[in-house]
């Protein structure tokens, strides 16, 4: 009996004994009961349901340790790769009760990123919480530079994956102990991304040529081909006047209308346009909202964007 409870100290399986004697005090005989330790949800953790056909889901209890700001509000519009729009930017705000058990801002939370200042880049793990709940995982997808073809959902990027997670490297701009933040440059999050872990980038273990044994590095042939068709953004009289007009505070994500046309034109660069749009040639007019902006485009030619409006959010 003892050995029992002994194997059941690492588990917290909880133990009831039940001893019954006789008239002699000698003990008749004895009931041993485990019970499983109920799980504490906590409303502050998110989970991820692992979902198979024919058996029942499970869980596993993870915690958001924090909520990505960005100045992608759709997916409409968000780069498919972060190094595709090196200055959109954004930042991660720490959750310390999550974390911690204490108040959302608490410096406390912001110790968890001291001597990341030491560091360039930064992997971020988060979720893909904008996808459909009801929407079947796929087992093969269709990439929008294969043109039709299907690959393995694991050998692609894509977000409906059969765990919605994804994993991001960013560039460091500033670390705020005090605040709990960690901003950021090269994003591909949108805004509200809920974040699972942040660990640093080192080159040494991250990059496989830097093994000691000489790898070379194979890709697919379909990821090499160029991202995008487009060459040139062209603006309407109406969306000059706006930037010419436009001025900016030090809470602004951008700090003047130069750094902001050079993050809007790396975003539109990279070919925002819906894999239907492409396939189609439809040149009606659609809109981008980035950052407090709202624009809306059409396609010139076939390597030209025209920005045709800009105004605020509403």
């Amino acid at each position: 009996i003892l050995s029992l409870i002994m194997d059941t100290t690492e588990t917290k399986t909880k133990v009831k004994l039940k001893v019954v004697w006789d008239e002699d005090k000698n003990c008749e005989w004895i009931s041993v009961k485990f019970v499983k330790p109920r799980i504490n949800k906590r409303k502050n953790r998110s989970k991820l349901t692992l979902a198979t056909e024919g058996v029942d889901c499970q869980s596993i209890p993870v915690k958001q340790i924090g909520t990505f700001h960005s100045v992608f509000h759709k997916r409409n519009g968000t780069p498919r790769q972060g190094c595709l729009a090196p200055n959109a930017s954004g930042y991660v705000q720490l959750h310390g009760k999550a974390m911690l058990g204490i108040d959302h801002h608490d410096a406390s939370a912001g110790m968890a990123l001291e001597g990341l200042e030491h560091y360039s880049h930064v992997w971020l793990m988060f979720l893909f919480h904008k996808n459909r709940p009801s929407r079947r995982t796929k087992m093969k997808i269709k990439p929008p530079r294969l043109n039709g073809q299907k690959v393995g959902i694991f050998s692609s990027r894509a977000p409906h994956r059969p765990n919605p997670i994804g994993l991001s490297l960013v560039h460091i701009e500033k670390v705020d102990i005090a605040q709990g933040r960690l901003y950021c440059k090269g994003v591909d999050l949108i805004d509200e991304t809920p974040i699972l872990d942040i660990k640093p980038f080192i080159q040494h273990y991250d990059n496989p040529t830097h093994f000691q044994v000489p790898e070379k590095v194979n890709m697919a042939s379909w990821v090499q081909k160029p991202q995008s068709s487009i060459k040139c953004v062209e603006y309407s009289d109406m969306s000059k006047q706006f930037y010419e007009e436009l001025t900016f505070s030090e809470h602004d994500s951008f700090t003047s209308t130069k750094t902001l046309l050079i993050a809007i034109e790396e975003m539109l660069l990279s070919d925002p346009r819906s894999i239907h749009r492409k396939q189609t040639g439809d040149d009606s007019n659609w809109w981008i909202h980035f950052d407090r902006f709202r624009l809306t485009l059409s396609m010139k030619s076939e390597d030209t964007i025209f920005v045709d409006t800009i105004n605020f959010r509403q």
